[in-house]
């Protein structure tokens, strides 16, 4: 099973505004960050001038986000399906 859940501000990504995760349950009982996805606004896009046009010709600051997976999701593959057999 995977559990959703939102990240502290602590925990959240530098930058970001909400830092949301899954974290797949294993079998032993313990949570595996698997995902993240990270909502970074504007903050981003005023730091680094990323802008686009408008439908109105002007120009507006992007609104962004960031995610990922990494290969922890093949070791929790293992994880998940693995037996004491191996």
């Amino acid at each position: 099973p995977v559990v959703k859940g939102v990240k502290s501000p602590s925990e959240r990504f530098a930058g970001a505004d909400e830092t949301f995760t899954i974290e797949a349950l294993m079998q032993n009982g313990w949570a595996l960050q698997s995902g993240t996805s990270h909502f970074l606004g504007q903050n981003f896009a005023r730091a680094f001038d990323v802008e686009f046009q408008d439908s109105e010709g002007g120009r507006s600051l992007v609104w962004a986000t960031s995610w990922g997976v990494s290969t922890r999701l093949i070791g929790a593959l293992i994880m998940t399906h693995s037996d004491d057999a191996g």
